[in-house]
């Protein structure tokens, strides 16, 4: 196991910074295969904190390495109003616990909100999830790929 180096990592929420946004937005055009655009519009979301959504970036060594959400939209289920979206941890420093911190600090700020449970939908990371005590809520296939929907309580 890759050893965590806690002194070299912090978490902070994403600001105006363009290295940050660059570095996210690019993420989230790949991964959710969206426009730069469409990726902007969730970003100054997250930014303006408007409806309590947030993005976190993990920064190692000056260099944003990884980030998580916790948004209170989703297109997979409206009807869920939490939800711990996008995590993203280079692969080089997978494995070190860092996902796990982004987790955390999003567990927190729900919890500081008034949040009890905090959903994520996965189509590729259930057997990761269901490690850390998240439990499989329903799935549904979308486009001939298998959602999964998946609850915490905190």
């Amino acid at each position: 196991k890759k050893q965590l180096k806690e002194e070299k990592f912090k978490i902070d929420f994403l600001k105006l910074d363009s290295k940050y946004i660059q570095y996210v937005s690019n993420i989230i055009q790949s991964r959710w295969k969206i426009s730069e655009n469409d990726a902007n519009l969730e970003i100054d979301r997250w930014i303006s904190n408007i409806d309590n959504s947030i993005c976190f970036v993990g920064i190692y060594d000056e260099n944003p390495i990884a980030f998580g959400v916790f948004d209170v939209k989703s297109s997979i289920d409206e009807s869920i109003p939490c939800w711990n979206r996008q995590l993203w941890v280079e692969p080089k420093y997978r494995g070190c616990g860092y996902g796990q911190m982004l987790t955390n600090k999003r567990f927190a700020y729900a919890k500081e909100h008034g949040y009890t449970v905090v959903y994520l939908d996965t189509t590729t990371a259930k057997n990761y999830h269901l490690k850390f005590e998240w439990e499989v809520l329903y799935e549904k296939d979308i486009n001939n790929e298998l959602h999964t929907i998946m609850k915490h309580n905190i």
